[in-house]
């Protein structure tokens, strides 16, 4: 057996360094993992559809043998003008006010983070259009002869109320909804059916209500909510979403504070995009 020539041993060797090396980094590269971002999604939706409205003020009528403090009896109109029913129920009269937003329009954005394939966490923004109104029962002869609406109260509180001075109010043309919060949401993917998947979630957050002339009406609000996901590609979805809002409506009226609960049904499209981590 021949040996290697000593002068070609140290040339030998420093050859298999840099072979060597190489091995090296590529068993450390199979060990270790490639790094995943905490965040594996980003979703962006836009959308909109309809908004129920709902009663935020509603008195009963006055017993015929009740009577009440003078002043205590009355009626803010959407005006700012404030309605005096009187200390008693008379044989003519309007009583037992309700006001209500009508149903509109609602719109809303959407901010998602994917913490999972299924669980994403979102910021969510919403804007409501809609009409408030009055209405009040009116009594002839001591008998109900039925509810006056709004179009109506002008001619009744002029015939009625004629010294109060009552001039319009009745209505609210620019009522307005917002919301922004947080939502924690699950995609059901384990159900998807026919490429369908349901969506369940809750959430919370702050609304103002709006109107024309009368103060911002805030509150703390909670939401349930639950849709469908239908897929339109690997990053494009449609969303329909329907979405129940549990909050307190405070009024001028200020003794008097309604639980009241807004139903949105909506249509949305989103965006799906991948999030890789940063090496």
């Amino acid at each position: 057996m021949r040996l290697i020539p000593k002068w070609l041993l140290p040339g030998f060797l420093l050859a298999l360094v840099p072979l060597a090396a190489v091995a090296q980094e590529d068993a450390g590269a199979a060990a270790s993992p490639e790094p995943e971002s905490a965040i594996k999604k980003i979703a962006i939706s836009v959308g909109g559809g309809y908004y129920s409205g709902t009663t935020f003020f509603e008195l009963p009528t006055l017993d015929q043998r009740a009577q009440v403090a003078p002043g205590s009896n009355t009626v803010t109109l959407f005006s700012g003008q404030e309605l005096d029913l009187g200390i008693q129920r008379r044989p003519n009269c309007l009583d037992a006010p309700i006001k209500k937003i009508l149903p509109g329009q609602a719109f809303n954005l959407r901010l998602g983070f994917y913490i999972s394939e299924d669980f994403h966490m979102d910021l969510f923004g919403s804007y409501a259009k809609s009409k408030a109104e009055l209405s009040l029962l009116r009594y002839e002869d001591s008998e109900v002869v039925g509810r006056v609406e709004a179009d109506e109260l002008q001619h009744w509180t002029d015939e009625l109320y004629q010294s109060q001075g009552i001039e319009g109010g009745f209505r609210d043309e620019d009522f307005r909804s917002f919301t922004g919060g947080a939502n924690l949401v699950y995609d059901a993917r384990a159900v998807r059916m026919l490429g369908i998947t349901p969506q369940f979630g809750t959430g919370f957050g702050g609304i103002i209500n709006r109107f024309t002339t009368l103060e911002d009406k805030t509150a703390l609000y909670f939401q349930l909510f639950g849709g469908l996901l239908l897929p339109l590609g690997d990053s494009l979805r449609i969303d329909l979403r329907g979405t129940a809002t549990t909050f307190s409506f405070a009024t001028e009226e200020v003794t008097y504070t309604q639980q009241v609960t807004t139903f949105v049904g909506s249509v949305g499209v989103t965006w799906l995009f991948d999030v890789r981590p940063v090496h």
